[in-house]
């Protein structure tokens, strides 16, 4: 499910660069389409379907290449298509799907063999099509899927809400006020400002810590992933609503279990009869008749579809039906939703190709771990843009409708786009990476010369200059950085800090972080992303890195927590007296957000 963009996947540069691709891009039945097909093209068709996008998100009509470049680099060819609407969308996914499928056969042939998969909702979508259209596909791969049966899993949502309020006497409005529109969302504004008043919120239920850790337990989620949930939940909620005209659920005879007292909180709890048909909902309801080979992949922690509901009522079903033959699933040791390595996924699709091949089964099938650091050899590069006086939003516009697919064109990787919490100067932030720094010079190169960017920046410079000065600083990564560079449903805020260094003090600083501060900042809420160093230190030694909060207030209070840590007070002081002194000159701290089209967030 996603907008908030839910597909997990590490930031690993493919070898697809390297090879032609020829992208077919348009709009069919209402939906733009993508279809890529490789120039070494194995006659072999892999149909991608992505998962939950927020009503209020315009369709996608851009994705990302690290979905595709798993399958692109095999040789398959790879065709995805945005749906007719978003929010809730299963049954234009499953439509949408075969229209493009047909589609692309008319135009390109009928390939040797075709796969399914898709993540989260296009996980769900990947069951449907399998269930529905065995005769059309050799498999499907369902990747952190919505599996159970549509109304029971968001009947979950519903549950959850009411299950909050009764607990925490009523933070949220009436679900039913809610529903029908009567009372307006608790969380207002954009989605960083609605995240930040969830944070608030739950900060604000006061002396109620154990019920909050035993909440997130029922609800198999992380205490911090709480915000995240709670906001997900209600918009979901509220796109249910619009889209069956009311309320499709009833939970007047549902006892709520899992806490003290339960014959108290059920008091509590707000009791609400359907007002609306659920035909939304049962529109390519599980079957659990599967003729085909169905892959399962899951993480072995997901916050928004845990595997209760993204696996097990499933395999419950298949079972009843006597099709467990045709399903297989795969745990990873991921943490979050969809959280897969592009080389989990990788392993995960060649076991369902070599059954498929064999008719065997598979038993037992390693798959790569997420948490295995290894040797990051890219090349980053950080850019800073300031802007004249109030044309920032005409860069951001530039960046989001052509200047990053230009990028990509030219053989950039985007890696992520922030903008300041506090940002008097316009300031726009953002990674690129490449293979090395002889190929960064050779991207720049074509992309200066190419005639449609000359075409986009003279046009969006019409009215003046956008951008008054840049800095490019050039990274490379630490031995000990986690390479937490992952595209989540939700990272929170991010901090960027940079630690000027006293003269030859670099080394103790990084064996400092290296042996105690990068654990300990995780001990105290605070997630490591990336720690790079310089590659010219023309202006002296520095040390660079990324952590992601909550919120501004989250991240002061970790690390007033971390700062007050006896055992780092000690550390600290070791280091400085092999240092001679403070290791550090200066330390810079920016909170930020990611822009929307940002694939980190």
């Amino acid at each position: 499910m996603k907008n908030y963009a839910i597909i997990a996947l590490l930031f690993v540069a493919f070898a697809t660069q390297a090879q032609s691709v020829k992208r077919d891009t348009g709009i069919l039945n209402e939906a733009a389409y993508e279809i890529l097909v490789p120039e070494n093209w194995n006659k072999k068709l892999v149909m991608y379907a992505h998962g939950y996008e927020s009503p209020s998100t315009p369709a996608k009509r851009v994705w990302p290449n690290w979905i595709t470049d798993v399958f692109v680099k095999k040789g398959f060819a790879v065709a995805r298509s945005s749906y007719s609407r978003t929010g809730w969308a299963l049954p234009e996914g499953v439509d949408g799907t075969e229209d493009l499928r047909k589609f692309f056969v008319k135009k390109y042939g009928k390939p040797d063999s075709t796969f399914m998969t898709g993540h989260s909702m296009g996980g769900g979508i990947t069951i449907a099509t399998i269930e529905k259209f065995p005769s059309l596909y050799d498999g499907g791969l369902a990747l952190c899927p919505l599996a159970s049966r549509p109304y029971e899993l968001t009947k979950k949502a519903f549950d959850s809400y009411v299950l909050f309020n009764a607990l925490f006497d009523n933070p949220l409005p009436p679900v039913a006020d809610l529903m029908s529109g009567r009372k307006p969302s608790a969380f207002e504004g954009d989605f960083q400002q609605k995240i930040k008043k969830a944070y608030e919120m739950i900060a604000n239920i006061k002396f109620k810590d154990d019920l909050l850790a035993a909440f997130a337990k029922h609800e198999d989620v992380k205490v911090s992933d709480l915000p995240f949930c709670l906001v997900f939940t209600e918009g979901v909620l509220r796109d249910m609503s619009a889209q069956t005209g009311g309320i499709p659920y009833d939970n007047t005879n549902t006892f709520y279990t899992g806490f003290p007292n339960e014959l108290e909180v059920n008091k509590r709890i707000e009791r609400v009869k359907a007002t609306s048909s659920n035909q939304r909902l049962v529109t390519y309801d599980r079957t659990g008749v599967i003729d085909k080979p169905i892959l399962m992949m899951h993480t072995t922690y997901d916050q928004l579809i845990p595997p209760q509901y993204g696996i097990n009522n499933y395999d419950d079903l298949v079972h009843e039906k006597r099709k467990e033959h045709n399903l297989k699933t795969f745990f990873t040791d991921g943490q979050g939703h969809c959280a897969f390595t592009p080389q989990q996924t990788e392993t995960a699709f060649d076991a369902l190709r070599a059954w498929v091949k064999s008719g065997q089964k598979p038993t037992e099938v390693t798959l790569p771990a997420a948490k295995k650091v290894t040797k990051d050899t890219l090349c980053y590069e950080l850019r800073i843009y300031w802007t004249a006086p109030s044309k920032l939003n005409d860069l951001l516009k530039r960046f989001r409708d052509h200047t990053t697919k230009l990028f990509e064109k030219h053989g950039m990787t985007n890696v992520g786009y922030w903008t300041p919490l506090d940002n008097p100067d316009g300031k726009l932030y953002y990674v690129l990476s490449y293979p090395n720094r002889a190929a960064r010079d050779t991207a720049w190169k074509h992309f200066m010369a190419d005639t449609t960017w000359q075409r986009v920046q003279r046009e969006s410079e019409v009215n003046g200059k956008i951008v008054t000065k840049v800095e490019s600083i050039f990274l490379k990564t630490t031995d000990f950085s986690p390479q937490n560079f992952q595209v989540n449903p939700y990272s929170g805020m991010w901090e960027f800090r940079i630690y000027h260094l006293s003269p030859n003090n670099l080394e103790n600083l990084l064996t400092r972080f290296r042996d105690f501060t990068v654990n300990r900042f995780e001990k105290y809420g605070m997630t490591n992303k990336i720690y790079w160093t310089a590659t010219d230190n023309t202006e002296g030694d520095k040390l660079y890195y990324f952590l992601t909060h909550p919120s501004p207030e989250a991240a002061k209070a970790a690390f007033d927590k971390f700062r007050n840590d006896p055992e780092w007070i000690e550390v600290r002081k070791a280091s400085e007296v092999k240092g001679g002194g403070s290791l550090t000159t200066k330390v810079e701290s920016i909170y930020m957000y990611p822009t929307d089209f940002s694939k980190l967030k």
